[in-house]
């Protein structure tokens, strides 16, 4: 009983952490279409069109449970994701190359 209410506990702070982080993005408007009358800044139209263009090639992500759990030494979860390419069977592992 009491690892199934920690883990009950585990999951609500997750589910809580998802929900203040879409709380920050801005919603899309449903019709793909922005308003034709709005005005906006030139980084706020590259943020937004960074968003769209990305949602088309990405799948699907997903975030692994830390390794060794609540107890164990937090691991950041950019290095527990895996971000899946529309049509990829293997998540996509950027390769950085020496310049």
């Amino acid at each position: 009983m009491k690892d199934w209410l920690a883990a009950l506990k585990v999951r609500e702070e997750a589910l809580t952490l998802a929900r203040q982080e879409l709380a920050k993005v801005r919603p899309a408007n449903g019709n793909g279409q922005g308003d034709p009358n709005r005005r906006m800044t030139y980084e706020a139209f590259l943020e937004e069109y960074e968003r769209e263009s990305n949602a088309r090639f990405i799948d699907r992500v997903v975030l692994k449970p830390n390794p060794k759990g609540r107890a164990g030494p937090k691991v950041d979860p950019s290095e527990r994701v895996e971000v899946y390419l529309t049509g990829a069977t293997q998540p996509y592992k950027p390769n950085y190359g020496k310049v």
